[in-house]
């Protein structure tokens, strides 16, 4: 499977620029649709990439924030990046604005997308670059998955080396099927189950690994055990240790009146990332 229509969210930050860039290789990969959505910023300023600004903008400090005359200005920057980059790869898109609720906004777009790919909150600029909202809300309520990319940015490959964590739950087999058209040919998989962990023990790791064989991809099962430690350290540290480019991961949560509401182990996740992950609910 394919996919045939991405949206990426876009804002002034280099995380921002890194995110739209990672988003065109997909889109170019998958010949799919690209909707760049403009995260409006709503706390903070941004600061101009050293060492690389942005095509038309001048060398100076921070830009200006929403209340700014120049702010439409930044936005129509990114519009014109975004409508050259989609130029040079021959690529199908379109840009919008966010809207006042961000998270309702984006919510009902991505229903008609195949996947987001969103940024990770940087602790030290919390929701400065996402435009007061967090990735987590957005997948709990689309219905999509969403590829969360380190505000660190990413390495130049995804989902070459992927790093499955299973725990035989719906949310794990959902996030699972929905990488399957990310894993690229050849790619070293491994399915990591976590003895003491909260999920159930079936279908069990040698069961994926069969399916995914099955699919064509090389997988291979690998068991550990939980012991004292938190299960996002053992995933994040088994990925660093199998140089993974990609993390697959369900997330547990749900939201109530506005207030997302996550698992331990998917909120540790969000928040200590150095990979991107995919993760679907």
């Amino acid at each position: 499977m394919a996919f045939k229509d991405l949206l990426v969210t876009i804002d002034a930050s280099d995380a921002g620029n890194a995110r739209m860039e990672l988003a065109m290789r997909l889109a170019k990969r998958h010949r799919a649709r690209l909707v760049g959505y403009y995260v409006s910023p709503t706390v903070g300023t941004y600061d101009l990439p050293p060492a690389a600004p942005l095509a038309g903008m001048p060398m100076v400090g921070p830009l200006p924030t929403p209340d700014n005359e120049h702010a439409g200005d930044v936005a129509e920057t990114l519009e014109q990046r975004f409508a050259d980059d989609l130029k040079h790869h021959r690529l199908e898109g379109s840009w919008i604005l966010s809207g006042q609720d961000t998270v309702r906004d984006l919510t009902q777009q991505l229903r008609v997308c195949d996947l987001a790919i969103l940024g990770q909150v940087d602790p030290d600029r919390p929701l400065r670059d996402q435009g007061g909202f967090q990735p987590e809300a957005v997948i709990l309520e689309s219905g999509r998955p969403g590829l969360v990319v380190p505000y660190i940015g990413s390495t130049g490959t995804l989902g070459t080396r992927v790093l499955v964590a299973w725990d035989g739950s719906r949310v794990a087999s959902r996030a699972l099927h929905e990488a399957l058209a990310m894993i690229e040919p050849g790619a070293a998989v491994s399915v990591l189950t976590v003895e003491g962990g909260a999920g159930t023990t079936m279908p069990s790791a040698d069961m994926v690994t069969a399916h995914l064989r099955r699919h064509g991809i090389q997988a291979m099962p690998e068991h550990t055990s939980a012991l004292d430690q938190e299960i996002a350290d053992i995933i994040l540290s088994r990925a660093a240790d199998f140089s993974a480019d990609l993390i697959v991961a369900g997330a547990y949560g749900h939201s109530r009146l506005r207030e997302t509401l996550l698992g331990g182990t998917s909120r540790s996740l969000f928040e200590r990332m150095t990979t991107p992950v995919l993760m679907s609910h």
